[in-house]
């Protein structure tokens, strides 16, 4: 069964590289929340719209925040209390949520991830 996935910012430059990879899988129901126009646009030339953040936040197993770092805490705090119970909240900025300022609640779980990112400890093996 495909998980339900909201992603928040999801015509912006992050969000369009997590539709195209949420498309490719059909182990996702994606929900592509974007308030901008542009960012509508941009998700045209996908072929996809937008849907309501109400409509994507009530029926989402996950929820993914790609959205500019300083909107990360803003729109946590009116996000996470809308989600349901045992829902999976992920960001794309650790230094949000080490700085304590993303919502939390008990019976969510927040995963901090990056693409971009290297890893913090080097266990690559070969040449660099």
């Amino acid at each position: 069964m495909a998980k339900t996935v909201a992603l928040m910012g999801a015509g912006g430059k992050m969000g369009m590289r997590i539709a195209r990879n949420l498309l490719e899988s059909d182990r996702y129901m994606p929900l592509f929340v974007e308030p901008s126009d542009s960012g509508r646009a941009n998700l045209a030339t996908l072929g996809k719209k937008a849907t309501e953040e109400d409509e994507a936040l009530k029926r989402a197993d996950s929820v993914i925040l790609a959205l500019p770092d300083t909107l990360l805490g803003p729109v946590s705090q009116q996000v996470v209390p809308r989600v349901k119970p045992g829902c999976q909240m992920i960001t794309l900025d650790p230094a949000a949520a080490h700085a304590g300022v993303l919502a939390t609640r008990p019976d969510i779980t927040l995963f901090v991830t990056h693409p971009c990112h290297p890893p913090l400890w080097n266990d690559e093996e070969g040449d660099a």
